[in-house]
């Protein structure tokens, strides 16, 4: 099962794809320590508003020996522009 982490600012995304999507702000003071508690096992799905943070996120994930994990590249603005389907 794919789970999605959203890196984004907190309260700076409205639409997010997964209602489940975990919020991690990666550029918060916790951030690895966040990041370092997931379950390694996992399968994560990435992605922030434009690309630029989950891209980071990913580069870290993969450092700290999270194996499978897909970035959304271009964020979830390109997710949206595409016309793929949103929650609030």
């Amino acid at each position: 099962m794919l789970s999605y982490l959203m890196f984004e600012p907190l309260m700076n995304l409205a639409k997010v794809i997964s209602q489940e999507a975990l919020n991690i702000d990666v550029q918060g003071d916790y951030f690895t320590a966040d990041v370092s508690a997931l379950d390694k096992s996992k399968s994560y799905a990435v992605y922030c508003r434009s690309g630029k943070r989950s891209v980071l996120a990913s580069e870290v994930l993969d450092q700290i020996g999270v194996t499978n994990v897909y970035n959304l590249t271009g964020g979830i603005m390109e997710w949206i522009e595409s016309g793929r389907d949103t929650v609030n």
